[in-house]
C-alpha cells in the first residue's frame, strides 16, 4: 500500500500486482516445489555445487538461523581462546 500511498501506483495497479503475486506463490508452492522435489533438484551434485539449500524440513528457519549463528559465535570465541 506504500506505493499507492506515495503515488508510484494507482489503487488498481496494486490490487492487481497483489493478485498476480499470490497466484504466482501459490503456483511455486502447489506446483513448482512438488515437482523439484520429485526431480531430486534439491539433491542434485548441481544444487551442492550451488549451496541450495532445502528448509522445507524445517518448522521455524529463523530460529534455526538464530541458533546456527549462536554455536559459530561460540566456537570462533572458544577458537580464539585456545
Amino acid at each position: 500500500m506504500a506505493r499507492w500511498y506515495l503515488v508510484y501506483h494507482t489503487l488498481a495497479q496494486v490490487l492487481v500486482g497483489l493478485a498476480i503475486g499470490a497466484v504466482a506463490g501459490a503456483a511455486w508452492f502447489y506446483v513448482v516445489d512438488p515437482l523439484l522435489d520429485r526431480l531430486g533438484v534439491f539433491t542434485s551434485r548441481l544444487a551442492r555445487a550451488l549451496h541450495v539449500r532445502d528448509y522445507r524440513p524445517i518448522p521455524n528457519v529463523v530460529q534455526f538461523e538464530y541458533e546456527n549463528a549462536v554455536r559459530a559465535a561460540a566456537a570462533r570465541a572458544d577458537a580464539k581462546s585456545k
